[in-house]
């Protein structure tokens, strides 16, 4: 499209919407103050059929008796209002980031809309993620996987400041494979040279991420990552085990959230189930260990063992006072 027609666009998508229209004449002043751009109705008019012909939905006064409005846009209202607090809810983007998102997101929306939605006063997230360099983390990493590059990273864990300091002094290098987002995180799949099992990173907690020119690995195809990350709770990597637990029904929402819908469950006495599913066995051990009045271990037999270890040791600090 043309340069005119790109700024016809812009005016319409912010000064109208269903219920708020803008006549020709106005349309053509704001051409003139905005963009010091002189044209006459006929090439406003070519160029709002220019607009038509490429899929805009515009109204004139011969539909509505009132002015040009635009109706239809990249995202809905509802949808904007949606993405809007989603991005004030989820954790995982910094305080900054979701700002940014949000602006970009308010701006498909016409001046009456903006308004509106930040009239909701909606309030920011204190448990956001303090990690800044969140989406240049993505860029570099997701560029990596494509060029088949391994990268390196300092990893990063909270001290008793509240404050993301490294885990060591020695940068951690691997080869990326898939980036998956499960509750609210996102986490790196990767290998490390010395292991043939898959690592599993926050990428919130990974800072100073570079690409390594001078490395380069082969692909890996998972069937599913996302069912991976599932199975490899808390980020315990390895193989995985057939695991039979006996819940209570109140934890059903809780198991299927954590470990996806890839769980065999029949039904046992009273308000109990039988759950069987695939999981490292240190994952599922702590899944258990926070839900002990409600889940059960029945199989296998090792892990009920170091369950009952826990518990014991547990007690030993409760008892022992």
């Amino acid at each position: 499209m043309k340069t005119i027609t790109f700024k016809v666009l812009n005016i319409l998508q912010r000064e109208t919407d269903e219920t708020h229209t803008i006549t020709p004449l106005t349309l053509l002043e704001l051409l003139r103050y905005e963009y010091d751009l002189k044209i006459d109705r006929r090439t406003l008019y070519s160029s709002i059929e220019e607009l038509r012909d490429n899929g805009y939905k515009i109204e004139s006064y011969s539909d509505n008796h009132k002015g040009y409005c635009l109706l239809n846009r990249q995202f809905d209202e509802s949808e904007v209002f949606l993405m809007t607090n989603a991005l004030f809810a989820s954790n995982l983007i910094p305080n900054e980031d979701s700002k940014k998102l949000i602006h970009k997101l308010l701006d498909t929306q016409s001046l009456y809309s903006k308004d509106k939605l930040n009239s909701l006063h909606l309030i920011d997230n204190k448990n956001k993620k303090d990690n800044d360099q969140f989406f240049d983390n993505i860029s570099v990493i997701s560029k990596a996987i494509s060029q088949f590059k391994s990268i390196s990273f300092d990893y990063t864990r909270y001290d008793i400041y509240k404050k993301l300091v490294k885990r060591r002094d020695r940068r951690f290098h691997v080869s990326p494979y898939y980036l998956v987002y499960k509750n609210d995180t996102v986490y790196l799949l990767s290998k490390t040279f010395n292991h043939d099992d898959l690592s599993i990173y926050r990428l919130d907690r990974m800072i100073n991420v570079e690409t390594d020119s001078s490395a380069s690995f082969e692909s890996l195809s998972l069937n599913d990552p996302y069912d991976y990350i599932s199975k490899h709770m808390f980020m315990f990597s390895g193989k995985t085990s057939l695991i039979k637990l006996k819940c209570n029904i109140s934890v059903l929402d809780n198991l299927i959230d954590t470990f996806g819908k890839n769980i065999i469950i029949s039904k046992s006495d009273g308000d109990n189930f039988i759950a069987t599913l695939d999981s490292s066995l240190q994952g599922m051990k702590y899944f258990c260990l926070q839900y002990l009045d409600s889940v059960e271990v029945l199989e296998p037999k090792e892990l009920r063992e170091e369950v009952i270890k826990s518990i014991d040791n547990a007690l030993k600090h409760y008892t022992s006072t």
